[in-house]
This record gives structure tokens, C-alpha cells and sequence, in this order.
């Protein structure tokens, strides 16, 4: 008789964990993926400026390179998404730096679903799934360490008022996020998004914007 309970026992609580494992996979697959930005930002920005215009400008490093002509295109699409108007005979000249690096980072974190079920037995210390008695479920709650790859990128944004002689700054931006894939452009993307929520925004507030990334569909 005792073999026969424990064995239901086992049987009822791995079709459990099986309920709750299936469950939570399926509420996971339908969320979106977050993309945390750091971004602080200086400005004396102009209050009667509607729709700026601007003109991209170069470094002298940066002249000739194609890496930087394809973050230009993610910056372009960027601003004119938030308002901005290029032009050539603009009233604000932009120039930035992008630069990605790589780091592996020690991650802990707790075993999902609340670590593992036990059976504990008749004034015995507890053992996974020996002796009999009357099922208990309690949380084993296991930290696990592992290291991950991890892909950095920052983002440094200046725009200067070229009706100043010569052209003032009067906005300055830095932006750091990472991610698990090394996705440059896409990084790029959400750090000219974070810059540019609620433009200019308050000069010298530290920001923490999360940008929502919907999952690709199968």
C-alpha cells in the first residue's frame, strides 16, 4: 500500500509541475521582449524651435566609413520619425559616436517554478521521493550562476545651432543599453528612440526608458 500512494504521489505532482511548466511557457511566448536605455542629457535647446531642421556632420575619423553611413541611416529615420526635417541649408548640424563592445556577466538567478518537489517522510530528514508519508510541497528555491555573452552599446549624440558663429551646442545626449545578440543597428535604433522621447526633455535628469520590442512571429 505504501509503494502504491507514493507512486500516485510522484505521478500527481511531475503532471503538475507539467501544467504549470506548459502554462508558463505559453504566457512567455506571447510577451514582448523590453530593451532597458540609460540615457542623461544636457541642453540649452532654443524654445521656439517647432520642427527643427538638421544636417548630419561628420568627424574626421568617421569620413570615409561605411559602418557610419549605415548608422546614419538609423539616425536619419530616427529623427524624421520624431520630427525632425533634413535640410540642407539646416538651422542644426548633428553629429554622434555609436560604439559597441562585448562582456561576459555573471548572471544569478533563481531555478523557475520555485525550485523542486520533495517528499518527506515519517520523522526522517527530507529526501527527493523515498520513504512514505503525506506529500508536502515547498519551495527549494535553487540560485543558479552561469555566465552570458553580453553586447554593450553606447551612443553619443551632439547637436549644435549653426545661427551661432561659430555653431553652439546646445544638446548633448549619452544612451547605453545591451542585449544578449550583437545587433548593432537594432541597438542603435532604440538608443535614438530613448534620446528622443519627450525631446529635449529635463537637462541634466538621468532617464531609465524601456522600449517594448514585440517578438517576431513563428
Amino acid at each position: 500500500m505504501r509503494r502504491r500512494h507514493t507512486v500516485s504521489a510522484l505521478h500527481w505532482a511531475r503532471s503538475g509541475t507539467m501544467v504549470l511548466l506548459a502554462a508558463a511557457l505559453l504566457a512567455l511566448g506571447g510577451c514582448a521582449t523590453q530593451v532597458v536605455n540609460d540615457v542623461s542629457v544636457y541642453h540649452e535647446w532654443p524654445g521656439d524651435i517647432v520642427k527643427p531642421s538638421y544636417v548630419l556632420v561628420r568627424e574626421p575619423h568617421q569620413r570615409d566609413s561605411l559602418r557610419h553611413a549605415a548608422f546614419e541611416r538609423v539616425v536619419r529615420s530616427e529623427l524624421n520619425r520624431a520630427g525632425f526635417s533634413e535640410s540642407a541649408s539646416a538651422r542644426f548640424e548633428i553629429s554622434f559616436d555609436f560604439v559597441t563592445g562585448r562582456l561576459l556577466r555573471r548572471v544569478f538567478e533563481e531555478a523557475p517554478f520555485g525550485g523542486a518537489y520533495f517528499w518527506r517522510s515519517y520523522g526522517v530528514p527530507i529526501y527527493p521521493w523515498r520513504y512514505g508519508g503525506t506529500l508536502e510541497l515547498f519551495d527549494v528555491r535553487a540560485r543558479m550562476a552561469h555566465d552570458d555573452m553580453v553586447y554593450e552599446r553606447a551612443l553619443r549624440l551632439e547637436i549644435r545651432d549653426r545661427e551661432a558663429k561659430p555653431p553652439r551646442l546646445v544638446f548633448e545626449a549619452s544612451a547605453v543599453n545591451d542585449g544578449p545578440k550583437e545587433d548593432a543597428l537594432d541597438g542603435l535604433r532604440y538608443l535614438m528612440q530613448a534620446v528622443l522621447a519627450e525631446f529635449p526633455g529635463r537637462s541634466g535628469k538621468m532617464r531609465r526608458i524601456v522600449i517594448e520590442v514585440p517578438r517576431p512571429a513563428d
